[in-house]
């Protein structure tokens, strides 16, 4: 990403440990996640999960057997940069208002453009997350980020969005979960990530 001069190709592992002189190892953070959520949390005994964090982005990671699948270049599940509507999924679907404590609880009370903002990003989170059942099929669906704030008021309906964009056949079989580590899962699954090699 070019949000950090340099950042491309620097080699992490080898600085912290030449610095340090310990082990380190280096994955990416929904990726992490997604190991903490198959390990001891939402998705535990599933074949195939997809974990998506949604918070002021969207980021993914599919894990198989208990397996990150990375693609051929490390960049599997990039699934927002995904296209959408002239735009990408977590331009539409991460909308600053997951950090907006205020309009959720406006829309909690009634608030008809509160809930109205919280539709449309429901609806494109419903669709992003069909557009991708349809290609990798997973048993579970994990929402983790700063959606999980808001678990009880949004479960519901994302589920609803999910099933109005996935064919039935799919549907029934794909389950829609919150992750159970919230803002632990990062560093926890670090730690499974770490073990697993060491």
């Amino acid at each position: 990403a070019p949000l950090i001069p340099n950042y491309t190709g620097m080699q992490f592992k080898k600085l912290l440990e030449d610095k340090f002189k310990i082990p380190c190892e280096v994955e990416n953070d929904v990726n992490c996640a997604g190991l903490a959520e198959y390990r001891s949390g939402a998705a535990k005994g599933s074949h195939v999960a997809l974990i998506l964090t949604i918070g002021t982005g969207i980021g993914g990671s599919i894990i198989m057997d208990g397996e990150v699948y990375h693609g051929f270049s490390n960049s599997a599940c990039e699934v927002g940069y995904m296209h959408m509507n002239d735009s990408d999924f977590q331009t539409l679907g991460a909308a600053s208002i997951l950090d907006g404590y205020y309009i959720f609880e406006e829309a909690k009370k009634g608030d008809k453009l509160c809930l109205l903002a919280i539709d449309e990003m429901v609806d494109i989170l419903g669709e992003g997350i069909a557009n991708i059942c349809y290609v990798i099929n997973p048993e579970v669906v994990v929402l983790g980020g700063g959606i999980m704030a808001q678990e009880q008021f949004l479960k519901e309906r994302v589920e609803c969005a999910v099933k109005r964009y996935l064919v039935s056949s799919i549907e029934e079989h794909t389950k829609i979960v919150f992750a159970k580590h919230q803002n632990d899962a990062g560093m926890l699954g670090a730690f499974y990530h770490f073990c697993s090699l060491h």
